[in-house]
């Protein structure tokens, strides 16, 4: 199981299964064209969400059962995805393949 410190952590763990989610998708379905539902599904609902009065930061100081439950949200989810889809691009797909494997080597 892989976990983050605490709460305010949760758009990594989230964020990142939900980017790689659209992976497992285009591996078994390769037609799936992830990159498309990825900008769609992903990026503009995070971003449309970020606008709304419902925005929050994507990091938060969590600490009773009410502020944990208030993080499970759009941006949780797909912003963390669309920040994971980035540093994918912004590091090139080799370099963040070889940073996962490092961390989980690590755990």
């Amino acid at each position: 199981m892989i976990s983050c410190s605490w709460w305010h952590d949760l758009y990594v763990n989230e964020g990142f299964a939900n980017y790689l989610s659209y992976f497992a998708m285009n591996s078994e379905y390769p037609n799936y064209e992830d990159e498309k539902y990825i900008l769609n599904d992903g990026f503009q609902v995070a971003m449309m969400t970020d606008a709304s009065s419902a925005s929050h930061p994507v990091i938060n100081d969590a600490e009773t059962p009410e502020e944990i439950d208030a993080i499970f949200s759009r941006i949780t989810y797909q912003k963390g995805g669309s920040l994971n889809r980035m540093m994918h691009y912004f590091l090139t797909p080799e370099t963040f393949v070889k940073g996962l494997q490092t961390f989980l080597e690590e755990l």
